[in-house]
This record gives C-alpha cells, sequence and structure tokens, in this order.
C-alpha cells in the first residue's frame, strides 16, 4: 500500500482530465550510475491519450454520519426531519445539514472564520444560528441558505446560544460574563445586556416560555436571570465544586444540572428553576456531565459525559435505565433529543455524528467500518482478505469479495502508518508512531510487537526474514522480522545532527525480487543502491524521496526533481536498473506502484489512481474520485483489482481493465 504523505510530498497539480504524458530521452544518471549514449530502448510516450476509467466492483463500510473534521455540536431541527452539526466542515468552520431520517449529508452552510461550537435552530425550523468561539453569531435563512444575519458582540467570544420560543429573539453568553438578547424582527437586530457577571462560565439554558435564562457560574454557582429587565436575578450556591451544564425541561418545570461534587464525584441533579432547591439527584456516576437533556414526555433525562458515557436516566426514580458509550469513547460535548423523544444524537471530539435509539441505545444507522480517514490499504497474499487502517489507529480486516468483517484489531494509540501482509501472508504488520505489532492472519491474535523509536520506510524483504526500518539519521537498519533485533545497517549518520534531521528520514525504501539489493530514496541525496549482502555502495541515482522496482528488476521508478516550495512539483522518472540509464520521465508524481505482471504502474494524484503504461508512458485508466478522492492505494496480488481507501472511510474495489 501506499499513500500520499502530505509532509514529504509537495501539492499535487497533475491535471486528471488531460492524459498527456512526457517523454524523454536523455540520460539523467549520477557520476557512479553507468554512462550510455544510446538513445532509448523504449518507445517514446505518445504526445497525448484517451484513458478509460476503471469500473468500480464494490465499496465497503463508510459510515453515512461521517464529518470531515470534528464535530462538536449537534441540533435536531423542530419536526425531526433535519440535523445541524457545527465543527465539521472541510475547514472546520461550516454547519453541515444532515438528513435525519436516512443518514446523510445535505448540504453545508459557510460563513465563520472559527470552528463552529453551537448550534440552534429557531422555533419554526426556518432559520438556523451558529456560533464560533469568536464575536460573530450567524443565522441563515434555510429555504434559501442565504446568511441573513451576522450578530457581533465586540470584546467577547460567544460562549453559548438559545432561540426563545417565539423565535424573535436569540440570547447568548460571551467570555465576559454577560447576557445578551437580539431583537430578530429588526433587519439590523439591535442587542440588549440582559446581566452581566465576571463569574458566568459557559453554559445558558432559555427557559421554554422566554421568561428567564439559567447561566452557570464559577465556583459551583448558578444564576437564575429574569428576561425582563425590571426583575432582579438570583445567584444560588448549588454546594457543588463545580457546575458543568443546564437544560431546562420541554414544560419548565425541572432545572437540570451536570455538577461536580466537592468530594470529587461527577452527577446530575434535578433542581426547582424558581428557587434552585434540589429536587432529586439522579444515580450514579459517569464521568463530567458536559450535555444534558429530556425527553418530551419528561420520563427520561439524558446526558452525555466528557469520558463519552451516553445514560440515560429514569426521572421519577432517579435510577439509569441504560448506559453505553460513543463508538470511539470520546467526549459528548453536545447532544440533541428528537421531538418524538425516540432519539438521540451527539457529538462531541469525533468526526462521527452518533444517533443512538433511547430505549435500546443502538445506532440509529449502520455503525460499523471506519469513522477517520484510511490512510493505509492492504491485500492479502491470496487476494481473499483487504486490511484497511485509519487516523484514529483502527485496523479492519475484511473478505475481499463480500466486504463482511473478518477482524477488527485492538485500536492502537497513534494513526497507521503502515499496514502490510508477510511475504508468506501468515501475519499482519500494523505500524503506529514507531510501534511494530504482528497479528496472526488466522487467529487475529498478537503474536509480538518491538518499538525502535522512530521508523520509516518500514519494508519486508522479499523472504520475509527481515524489516527495512530508518530513523531520523541516514542510517537503514534491517532488524530481525520476529524479534526486531537490529542485523545490518546501511549508511553514515550525518554530523551535527539537529533539527533538519526529523526531514532526512529515508522516505522509501526497495527491494529486489532476489532480495539482494536495497534501494533508499531521500531528499537530501541521490537515490543510493546496496549490496544487501555486502553492505557495498553499487551505485546512485539522481532520484528523491521515493523508489521502487517493477517486479522482474527491470524497471526502477524515483521521484525527480527539486524538494522546494518555489520549485514546480515532483515527478516520476523511469530508470534502466541494471546500466542506471534514465529512460523517461512521467507527468504525475509519487509515489508509483507497479502491478504484479509490471506492465502497468498506478500513481494517486488529487484523490484518483492512475494506471500507466511501463512500456509506453502512457497513461491508460484512472478511477474516479468521487466527492473526496483516495488517499491509498493497493494491487491485489492478481493485479486484476485495485482497492482504495479515502476520508470517506470507505474502502472501494475497482477492476483493472486495459
Amino acid at each position: 500500500m501506499y499513500a500520499v504523505n502530505a509532509a514529504l510530498l509537495l501539492p499535487m497539480l497533475v491535471c486528471i482530465a488531460s492524459c498527456a504524458t512526457k517523454s524523454v530521452d536523455h540520460t539523467h544518471s549520477s557520476s557512479t550510475a553507468a554512462k550510455s549514449t544510446e538513445p532509448s530502448a523504449m518507445p517514446a510516450a505518445p504526445e497525448s491519450s484517451i484513458c478509460g476509467v476503471l469500473p468500480e466492483l464494490a465499496h465497503y463500510g463508510g459510515n453515512p454520519l461521517v464529518a470531515d473534521d470534528d464535530v462538536r455540536t449537534v441540533a435536531f431541527s423542530p419536526d425531526g426531519k433535519r440535523l445541524a452539526s457545527g465543527g465539521g466542515g472541510k475547514r472546520g468552520n461550516e454547519v453541515l445539514v444532515w438528513d435525519a431520517v436516512a443518514g446523510a449529508r445535505s448540504y453545508a452552510l459557510a460563513a465563520a472564520s472559527e470552528p463552529i461550537v453551537n448550534v440552534a435552530f429557531s422555533p419554526d425550523g426556518r432559520f438556523l444560528a451558529a456560533s464560533d468561539l469568536t464575536i460573530s453569531i450567524f443565522i441563515w435563512d434555510l429555504q434559501s441558505r442565504k446568511l441573513v444575519h451576522k450578530l457581533e458582540h465586540a470584546g467577547a467570544s460567544i460562549y453559548d446560544i438559545a432561540y426563545a420560543a417565539d423565535g424573535q429573539t436569540l440570547v447568548a453568553l460571551d467570555s465576559n460574563g454577560r447576557v445578551t438578547s437580539w431583537d430578530l424582527r429588526q433587519s439590523n437586530p439591535s442587542s440588549r445586556i440582559i446581566h452581566e457577571h465576571r463569574n458566568l462560565s459557559t453554559r445558558i439554558a432559555l427557559s421554554p416560555d422566554g421568561k428567564q435564562v439559567v447561566a452557570t457560574a464559577d465556583e459551583g454557582h448558578f444564576w437564575i436571570i429574569p428576561t425582563n429587565s425590571g426583575k432582579r436575578a438570583k445567584d444560588i450556591d448549588s454546594s457543588a465544586h463545580r457546575v458543568h451544564s443546564v437544560a431546562y425541561s420541554p414544560d419548565g418545570k425541572i432545572l437540570i444540572m451536570g455538577e461536580l461534587s466537592k468530594d470529587g464525584k461527577d452527577g446530575v441533579a434535578l433542581r426547582d428553576p424558581a428557587t434552585g432547591a434540589k429536587i432529586r439527584v439522579l444515580e450514579g456516576q459517569f464521568g463530567s456531565i458536559g450535555a444534558l437533556g429530556m425527553t418530551p414526555d419528561k420520563r427520561w433525562v439524558v446526558s452525555g459525559s466528557n469520558a463519552g458515557h451516553l445514560v440515560v436516566w429514569d426521572a421519577n426514580t432517579g435510577k439509569a435505565k441504560l448506559v453505553t458509550r460513543s463508538r470511539q469513547e470520546t467526549p459528548i460535548w453536545h447532544l440533541a433529543i428528537s421531538p418524538d423523544g425516540k432519539r438521540v444524537a451527539g457529538a462531541g471530539r469525533s468526526r462521527l455524528l452518533e444517533i443512538w435509539d433511547l430505549d435500546s441505545g443502538a445506532p440509529s444507522f449502520n455503525a460499523s467500518g471506519h469513522t477517520a480517514a484510511i490512510v493505509e490499504v492492504a491485500y492479502s497474499r491470496d487476494g481473499a482478505l483487504i486490511a484497511s487502517g485509519d487516523t484514529d489507529g483502527v485496523v479492519l480486516v475484511r473478505d475481499a469479495s463480500t466486504g463482511a468483517e473478518k477482524a477488527r484489531l485492538p485500536r492502537m494509540s497513534f494513526g497507521i502508518d503502515t499496514l502490510v501482509f508477510s511475504p508468506d501472508g501468515r501475519r499482519l504488520l500494523t505500524m503506529a508512531h514507531g510501534s511494530a505489532r504482528f497479528w496472526d492472519t488466522s487467529s487475529w491474535k498478537e503474536t509480538n510487537r518491538f518499538e525502535r523509536g522512530r521508523m520509516e520506510a518500514l519494508r519486508y524483504t522479499p523472504d520475509g526474514k527481515w524489516l527495512a526500518a530508518s530513523n531520523e539519521t541516514r542510517i537503514v537498519r534491517l532488524l530481525d522480522a520476529t524479534t526486531g533485533a537490529e542485523q545490518k545497517t546501511f549508511g553514515t549518520a550525518k554530523p551535527q545532527d539537529g533539527m533538519a534531521q526529523n526531514l532526512m528520514t529515508p522516505s522509501s525504501v526497495a527491494f529486489t525480487s532476489d532480495g539482494q539489493r536495497m534501494a533508499v530514496a531521500r531528499w537530501d541525496q541521490p537515490v543510493h543502491v546496496w549490496n544487501v549482502h555486502t553492505g557495498a555502495l553499487e551505485k546512485t541515482l539522481d532520484g528523491t524521496l521515493f523508489v521502487t522496482y517493477s517486479p522482474d528488476d527491470r524497471l526502477m521508478i524515483t521521484g525527480f526533481g527539486k524538494v522546494s516550495k518555489r520549485a514546480p512539483p515532483l515527478h516520476l522518472q523511469i530508470w534502466d536498473a541494471a546500466t542506471g540509464n534514465a529512460l523517461r520521465e512521467i507527468d504525475a508524481e509519487p509515489p508509483a506502484v507497479f502491478s504484479p505482471s509490471g506492465d502497468t504502474f498506478a500513481t494517486l494524484s488529487e484523490g484518483e489512481v492512475q494506471l500507466w503504461d511501463s512500456n509506453t508512458g502512457a497513461r491508460v485508466a484512472r478511477t474516479e474520485a468521487g466527492e473526496q478522492g483516495a488517499l491509498c492505494f493497493a494491487f491485489s496480488r492478481d493485479g486484476k483489482r485495485i482497492a482504495t481507501g479515502g476520508a470517506d472511510t470507505m474502502v472501494r474495489v475497482f477492476e483493472v481493465k486495459r
């Protein structure tokens, strides 16, 4: 498998619509490479060609409610047919609107400069308000999808917002401790400060009748604030160490508060909204309560915690009837209960917008597969399995024909850097942040692991006995593939290692089919070709960042060009591996992967996998990128399939046709 490494490769500017290629017949060999004055034996690439589209055979997994970035807040529309979420757009500063019935993304609204942290529908569902952590509140007309108001509160960040029941008033709490209301009946809404106190913290709740606001405050206090400026606000000491969150019951007769007691226990209390007096404490301790709500029939209280717990309590007995966890055990900062009281949606520090059935706790929509971008994909040696790894450290193994999940490995602490089956097919190697782990492919149990600090370019030798690994120096180490013990080293560490060493890790390692030679590509020196058995440096080539051999060892492909912000993007160079003669430049960027037969190779650019003829250099086929495109790809062992993974969390399988 190969994935685009944005930190190493320059922005990809290859035009997908055109299939033109470049042919270069001059030699780009270095001083130690063999010289030749003979013209290339390979035919010249055509100036242009028509490339076909590889048909998609299947796609597996892919959660329908995965956003592009972390979802921080969520709200149901009054009719329950839509969901709005904030923070999950491509730039983190968009409001996404979802079809809550079908579980599909509908459209995005963009206006903010920072990630959205609050969203609220107007009571009639016509408008949607949102705020980021700046001074701005944005209001869209959902029929036209146009921004109709941008409310600004000078000198203070907006912490929380709420619509009044009449839909004509919006209330907000800011970082200066001010509770402010806006009259939305005006074309240029006017504002007034309802209450101001420096100790007001982060959450407000507006009563259903719009007559009072409750705001959390420091040191366990909360304020009951009449919206009529002629009445006096009340400062209530909850006797708790801290009040995390607050919500009203649908009829306004109960105040629900998430509290941290002075002895360090988290819980939920029901209080009188007039006096703040405690009515009942709900049983159980499930972490810091970040979000609260009550079903329309007042039967159930629902909470979300920073530890990822979703708890449903019986409001009359105070006992928990259901406890479940967010899929990735990430915080639930906001939740929304559907108007019919049957579902609850939660959002926190995850790209997954989760919706649960309030009766059973089961996900309302398919929650299988990945919930983060897939950055590694690999076929098993017999082609029966596809393994995929994502940025959240999750690895799934599927049946390559049906997509059925065969194994879900324990979640790693970091995103997956390497995912590869051993040459004998008996083990799957995963690497995350320098920790290499090996999994038996019959039982899917971990057999062993090793850590050797930072490791890049981790590759098996063809016989599967060794692994090539590198660290922040110029040295490449051959490690025992079972124990991780060092067997051989190649190269010399650069003197006076400094911060630049982070960039000087070998970015690509390739072996000849017999395992006798190893090519190493870096950004700061030519491609080095080593004799694995003798340790001798046999030749260097003017390549950079990337190298690979064809299956028959006849050809090499390297990255070519300058690594610089001012230079054009890298392209590919095809070499005669025996002589070191440059044969042809290809108008595509690294990485490149030869098909098992070697007659074609594939590249990845702007989310599309492109197939090239190895002999002519012509682009012959491509996949369609789709909305989000591919981030990684792999050939099946027989070369008849290409599997891709991407930000949409799906594994897609394409048929390779020539």
